[in-house]
């Protein structure tokens, strides 16, 4: 489930996953079928979150109304129902989206809730429109409509109409990335450069990290621990040289500064200053995008999933094992 997309910020992966190994898992059916279904899934999840807008995302958890959106598309190809009761389920999902922004705020893992609660408005959406229980056809216009509801932008409407969410976007995955490192995604950019330079360069007097401006509120430090804290997972890495071992009890003496400036979101520009010399590194975009993961990436998201899952073989197993031991772990 760690895998969010770039562009429009939000994870779908940790609410489609759940959502459909959980339906293989009870159910069975072809693996073919399930990554088939995926794409589907993250295709609705980028349309409907651009389709819901800037104004939406101010008032709600994008991730949540977005992902319950994606899950549901996604189940639905995976059950293989018809195009008629996938819009649907489709309608009724989006007429019963929740997700309070706050939860992201507050940095505690809340949003953990808003995306269990996602995942089960999508499976209850499906099971309901397989047994053609009642819906509310007319979702959109009115004072009691979705638009008002959910403060959707009504300029991005037009892309609406009659469901036909797959045909808003053709790309749903050039932009996905991975989540590997122990730290927060929008920091990933950040510690790769600093893994970089640390190899090229050895360690230096001072380091300077500067990411998104945007993103200043978010990655200010005051809440959520480390994990939310690029200048303390910085001053880590750079005593662990690790970026599985990013803890508060194992920091750097040296000094690290974060800045923010003109840096696109998933990017970063470390520096490292060694008396008079200053060697930089920049980082436009995000590591570990899943279309372009270089060998050294692959192997490092091995890697992370070994290390939860106490296995050291996922890299020669087959899919269905992993599956299967999916279930063991959470059973």
């Amino acid at each position: 489930g760690d895998v969010y997309k770039r562009q429009v910020l939000t994870h779908p992966g940790s609410i489609i996953w759940p959502v459909l190994i959980s339906d293989y898992l009870l159910q069975g059916g072809e693996i073919t079928n399930l990554f088939a279904a995926a794409h589907h899934g993250y295709l609705a999840g980028k349309a409907s979150a651009k389709l819901f807008g800037a104004s939406h995302r101010g008032t709600w958890h994008l991730t949540a109304t977005s992902g319950a959106v994606a899950a549901t598309a996604a189940l639905a190809r995976f059950r293989k129902l018809d195009s008629a009761k996938e819009v649907i389920a489709l309608k009724m999902v989006i007429t019963n989206l929740s997700g309070s922004p706050q939860a992201g705020f507050e940095r505690k893992g809340a949003t953990q809730l808003n995306r269990a609660f996602a995942a089960n408005q999508a499976i209850t959406a499906v099971n309901a429109a397989e047994f053609n229980a009642p819906y509310i056809d007319e979702i959109w216009d009115s004072n009691r409509g979705v638009v008002a509801l959910y403060n959707l932008d009504p300029k991005t409407l037009q892309l609406a109409d009659d469901l036909e969410i797959e045909k808003i976007l053709l790309d749903a995955t050039s932009s996905l990335h991975l989540r590997v490192y122990f730290a927060t995604g929008f920091a990933s950019s950040a510690i790769a450069a600093t893994l970089e330079l640390l190899q090229e360069v050895g360690t230096p007097d001072k380091v300077e990290v500067e990411l998104s401006k945007s993103l200043t509120g978010l990655l200010d430090g005051t809440r959520g621990g480390i994990w939310w804290n690029p200048r303390l997972i910085i001053q880590s890495l750079m005593k662990t040289h690790d970026p599985f071992n990013i803890s508060e009890n194992s920091l750097w003496n040296g000094e690290v500064a974060l800045i923010f400036g003109e840096i696109p979101v998933g990017g970063a520009k470390v520096s490292f200053k060694k008396g008079n010399e200053i060697i930089n590194k920049s980082i436009d975009t995000a590591p570990f995008n899943i279309k372009n993961l270089t060998p050294e990436e692959l192997k490092m998201t091995y890697t992370k999933w070994e290390n939860i899952s106490g296995r050291k073989d996922l890299e020669t197993m087959p899919i269905k094992e992993c599956l299967a031991l999916i279930k063991e772990l959470f059973s």
